[in-house]
């Protein structure tokens, strides 16, 4: 979607990519895929998994036009994402993750993944 929006003629992409630990995304996986076709869920299963690793090489390739935050259910994670997304959005500077906390986010997502998987084949 980013390559596409560059060769729009768009100025300055900004994408923000978001991080959902494991218990989270699970659940919310299994509501978004309820009654969903085994073809339908193997799409977006394949498709977040390109997604994470596509995040994954912008951070690690510290891309200026990218921003990644981690997902949470309290208050106070939601509220911080809000201004780092919205300070990203208006090209404040906004302090990136660490590379451990990106990685082992991102190998729960891979987790889920997997899991979600297992679940269908079941």
């Amino acid at each position: 979607a980013v390559y596409a929006l560059d060769n729009k003629g768009f100025k300055a992409v900004r994408a923000i990519s978001i991080l959902t630990p494991k218990a989270q995304w699970i659940s919310q996986l299994s509501l978004r895929f309820d009654g969903a076709s085994f073809e339908k869920i193997e799409a977006r299963l394949n498709e977040a998994r390109y997604s994470i690793r596509w995040s994954l090489a912008q951070h690690l390739s510290r891309t200026a036009h990218h921003l990644i935050v981690i997902n949470g259910a309290t208050d106070e994670v939601l509220e911080s994402n809000l201004r780092q997304i919205t300070d990203f959005a208006k090209n404040k500077p906004v302090e990136p993750l660490d590379d451990a906390t990106v990685h082992d986010v991102a190998q729960e997502m891979y987790e889920a993944i997997d899991t979600i998987y297992g679940r269908l084949r079941a």
